[in-house]
C-alpha cells in the first residue's frame, strides 16, 4: 500500500468523444501534508479536484486509465454508494463561490448541524455544541449561529463553509480558489486559518490557486498545471527560482 494518503497515478479524463480535459496526472499527497495545485484559468485545476470525487461535468467521463488511490481505494472505481461515503467524510471540498455554496434559505447553524448529522449526532444539545465548537475553530462567533450567508461578509462566508467541511472531520480537504473573492485582509485570515488546522489537526490540505504566493505561503509542494497536464512540481522555491515550464515563468511574474 502507498504511504500517501492520496496518490494519483497515471489518471486521464476525456469528454464523451475521447477529447482529453486531463492526461496522464501523477502526483500525492502525504497525510498532513500541505499541497499547491497553480495554474492559469482553463489549465484543469478544478477539474482535476472535482473528478477525483466523481464531480466532474456530465459530458467528460473518468477513463480506466489510471488510479487515484486514496488510503488505498481506487476513488476512480467505488461505486456511487461508496463515493458519497467518501466524499465529506473523509475527503471534503470547499469551493471559492461561498455565497452560491451556502443555503441561502437556511441559517449557518443549521447548514453546519446538517453536516454533523452525517456523523451520527442526533442530540439538539450536543449538535449545537459541535456547530458552536467548528465556528469558534474557523473564528466566527455564536452570533454566526443564526446569522444567514447574507448577511455574512465573503470572509465569514468562506469561514462558515470550511466549518461545514470540517464537520466530518475528513482526513483531506480540498479547496478551490479559497479566497478569489476576498481582500487582502481576508485573504491572509483565510490563509492563516488553513495553517493553523494543518497544524493543529494534521488535516491533509490539496490547496488549488491561480497566485503562486498565496500557496507559497501555505502549500509544503507545488504542482504547476498547464491545459489539463501537470508540467512540473517541486517547492514553490525551486519553482519560483528556476521555473522550467512556460506557465509557471509566468505565475513567477505576478509573485508578490
Amino acid at each position: 500500500m502507498s504511504p500517501n494518503l492520496l496518490d494519483v497515478r497515471g489518471f486521464t479524463l476525456r469528454k464523451r468523444n475521447g477529447e482529453p480535459l486531463l492526461s496522464n496526472i501523477h502526483f500525492s499527497v502525504g497525510a498532513g501534508e500541505i499541497v499547491g495545485i497553480v495554474g492559469p484559468s482553463g489549465s484543469g485545476k478544478s477539474t482535476l479536484a472535482k473528478s477525483l470525487l466523481a464531480l466532474h461535468e456530465k459530458e467528460s467521463l473518468p477513463t480506466h486509465e489510471g488510479e487515484a488511490l486514496f488510503k488505498g481505494e481506487d476513488l476512480l472505481k467505488v461505486s456511487p454508494k461508496a463515493m458519497r461515503r467518501i466524499r465529506g467524510r473523509e475527503i471534503a471540498i470547499v469551493f471559492q463561490e461561498a455565497q452560491s455554496a451556502l443555503n441561502p434559505l437556511m441559517n449557518i447553524g443549521n447548514q453546519i448541524k446538517e453536516a454533523l448529522r452525517q456523523t451520527g449526532i442526533k442530540s439538539r444539545s450536543e449538535l449545537t455544541e459541535c456547530a458552536l465548537d467548528l465556528l469558534k475553530t474557523v473564528g466566527l462567533s455564536q452570533d454566526e449561529l443564526q446569522a444567514y450567508p447574507h448577511e455574512l461578509s465573503g470572509g465569514m462566508r468562506q469561514r462558515a463553509l470550511i466549518a461545514i467541511a470540517l464537520a466530518q472531520k475528513p482526513d483531506l480537504l480540498m479547496l478551490d480558489e479559497p479566497t478569489t473573492a476576498l481582500d487582502a485582509t481576508h485573504k491572509a485570515r483565510i490563509l492563516d486559518l488553513l495553517a493553523g488546522l494543518n497544524q493543529a489537526r494534521g488535516i491533509a490540505i490539496l490547496l488549488i490557486s491561480h497566485n503562486l504566493a498565496e500557496v507559497a505561503a501555505l502549500a509544503h509542494r507545488v504542482i504547476v498545471m498547464d491545459q489539463g497536464c501537470i508540467v512540473e512540481q517541486g517547492t514553490w522555491e525551486t519553482i519560483y527560482e528556476s521555473p522550467q515550464s512556460k506557465a509557471a515563468q509566468e505565475l513567477t511574474l505576478y509573485f508578490a
